[in-house]
């Protein structure tokens, strides 16, 4: 799984937990936070350290730019992710490969799935003449993969917008999952006024929880913050405010099913998992990222989620304004999309092992 913030990890879970389901015995590879993640979760997996590509944030300015100036170091990792991929396969005597975002993780020797929804990337104004050769690039490596695994739903209402639907797809190869989320329903009483959950790469996320902190001191409602950091377990508490470094599954479903709002970052994951708890939300995308910007935008324009920059966000402005915003109302999570094609994938491997 890709290390750049948790949510390639998190949403993971529940193809892990359906894999296991289905009598097979994963082998993970991830690093860093991604893996700190994972091993907490389900302990009793064999796990691989494979470093990812190390991408450097801006404290400000285009993150596409960034990753501009980072793309023949980031090249140059995908073929060594993809040599070190053939040496695990070997090594542990692999099956089958699914790889979410990492571009390298797939073998000549094994059947492997590349797991993404930004099949059409989005490209700032400023920097659209390089939209044709981003698009060549990030399809000539999806292309050494088996299939592509979208965690969407094909029709209208999607997640994704313009990210996996701007052109029609070749469906033996691209296929819908539905929402991956490793998160339940649960029809209870709330407990909280506002829950924030931090997230994504520094320094970013510390900007972001330094201006949230001075705000919420004059905010009198209940609040859970959830600072997004997994190397400590530290809580504590400030007025009427309980901070996390950092929380299990189990507890991050516990405190949204029963918060009124939730402020979180417009990460995909993060959406998949407010659609399947059908919660309302304000969402504050990682400056400079153009997906998360683009995916705020999308959701605002059809009413659904408040959203704001993170250098215009306020605590009293957004939630006075959040009344116009409905949420996910659409209670579709389509389980079964992502488990026929698991069943489907696990069948190829069975039919074609040599």
């Amino acid at each position: 799984m890709l290390n750049w913030g948790l949510g390639h990890a998190s949403r993971m879970l529940p193809v892990l937990r359906m894999l296991e389901e289905q009598e097979v015995v994963p082998v993970v590879a991830s690093d860093g936070r991604a893996l700190m993640l994972l091993q907490k979760e389900m302990p009793h997996l064999q796990f691989v350290d494979l470093k990812s590509t190390e991408i450097l944030y801006p404290d400000s300015g285009s993150m596409a730019w960034a990753m501009i100036r980072q793309t023949p170091t980031i090249l140059k990792n995908i073929w060594t992710e993809h040599r070190e991929t053939e040496r695990i396969v070997k090594k542990y005597k692999i099956d089958g490969v699914i790889s979410d975002n990492r571009f390298g993780m797939w073998s000549n020797v094994v059947p492997s799935v590349f797991v993404t929804h930004q099949l059409f990337i989005q490209v700032p104004p400023q920097h659209q003449w390089l939209s044709p050769i981003i698009f060549r690039i990030n399809h000539y490596f999806i292309h050494q993969y088996k299939e592509c695994w979208i965690p969407d739903f094909p029709n209208e209402p999607n997640l994704s917008g313009k990210l996996a639907h701007s052109r029609s797809l070749d469906a033996n190869r691209f296929k819908f999952i539905g929402s991956l989320s490793r998160l339940k329903k649960e029809m209870v009483a709330p407990e909280y006024d506002l829950l924030i959950l931090l997230s994504g790469p520094e320094p970013q996320r510390s900007i972001f929880e330094t201006k949230l902190r001075k705000q919420l001191i004059h905010y009198q409602g209940k609040i859970v913050l959830v600072r997004g950091i997994t190397e400590s377990n530290h809580i504590e508490t400030q007025e009427n405010m309980l901070i996390y470094d950092h929380l299990t599954t189990e507890k991050i479903n516990y405190l949204m099913n029963r918060s009124k709002l939730i402020v979180c970052r417009s990460g995909y994951s993060s959406l998949m998992d407010l659609v399947t708890l059908e919660k309302n939300a304000i969402l504050i995308p990682t400056s400079g990222q153009t997906e998360q910007e683009y995916l705020a935008d999308h959701f605002k324009k059809r009413k659904i989620f408040n959203s704001y920059p993170q250098n215009q966000f306020e605590v009293v402005t957004a939630l006075n304004d959040n009344q116009k915003y409905a949420g996910w109302t659409n209670a579709e999570t389509a389980p079964n999309l992502l488990v026929n094609n698991i069943l489907k994938f696990l069948q190829f491997i069975v039919t074609n092992r040599i």
